[in-house]
Parts: C-alpha cells; sequence; structure tokens
C-alpha cells in the first residue's frame, strides 16, 4: 500500500515536471521569433510603458529597454513579436520626427553584440589572413 502511493506521488512528479518543461519550451520558442529594434532619438522624456505604447499598433511589444531618455540622444531597443512587425514598425516610424524628438528617429533591427564598427572587421581579416597563412604553410 505505501508503495503505491509512493509510486503515485512520483509518477504525479513527473507528470509535474513535464508539464513545466512543454511550458518552458513554447517560451523559448516564442522568444525565439522575436526580433530587436533600435530606436536612435526617440522622444525625450518617455518611459519605457509610453515607447511601448508607441510600437504597440505595429504588433506585441515584449521589452523594451532605454537609455538616456532626457538626454540629447534617447535610444531604445524593443523587443518586437515577429520580423513582420519589426518591419512595420520600421517602415511606418524610421524618419518621422514625433513630439520630444530633436531629430527624426533612425530605427534599424538590432544585432546583439554586432559593434559594426572596424573591431569585427578586423578580427574577420585577421581570422581569414591567419587561415589563408595555414593553408599556404600546408604541404600539398
Amino acid at each position: 500500500e505505501e508503495r503505491m502511493e509512493k509510486r503515485k506521488a512520483w509518477l504525479a512528479k513527473q507528470a509535474e515536471w513535464a508539464q513545466k518543461m512543454k511550458e518552458r519550451d513554447a517560451r523559448r520558442a516564442a522568444f525565439a521569433n522575436r526580433v530587436s529594434i533600435h530606436v536612435r532619438d526617440a522622444p525625450r522624456g518617455l518611459d519605457a510603458e509610453s515607447t511601448a505604447k508607441i510600437f504597440k499598433p505595429f504588433g506585441d511589444v515584449a521589452r523594451v529597454k532605454l537609455w538616456f531618455a532626457n538626454g540629447a540622444s534617447p535610444t531604445a531597443v524593443l523587443s518586437m513579436g515577429s520580423a513582420e512587425e519589426a518591419a512595420a514598425a520600421i517602415a511606418m516610424l524610421s524618419g518621422r520626427k514625433l513630439e520630444g524628438c530633436a531629430k527624426p528617429m533612425t530605427i534599424t533591427v538590432h544585432k546583439p553584440g554586432n559593434k559594426g564598427d572596424k573591431d569585427g572587421e578586423k578580427a574577420k581579416d585577421e581570422s581569414e589572413s591567419e587561415s589563408e597563412s595555414q593553408s599556404a604553410a600546408a604541404p600539398p
């Protein structure tokens, strides 16, 4: 009898764990489809909620991160629900000067960790030259 109770408890925990894993996988799948956009020269003085309201008509806004909200050049990164939603927001708002903007907003797809600049190009050039020198040094 006691053995059956332990088995039932174990099976219930297994079912609970399986449900948690399904929910985690669903969250990860939804996150994988998200696209971040980078907004330069956003309207001054907005908080994350107000910024999200501007972009909400184009789709789901999951996350907003603001830098220098009251500075000379406010910047934001928003996580949109899909690439189509991000493209719609970029098409409609990029180049627009909303109330509170010092100059027209520049909106692009955000690429995390990509500084762009010469550092990335330099590292790429160095790795290419290393592979060329290794292939030249190898006997035919």
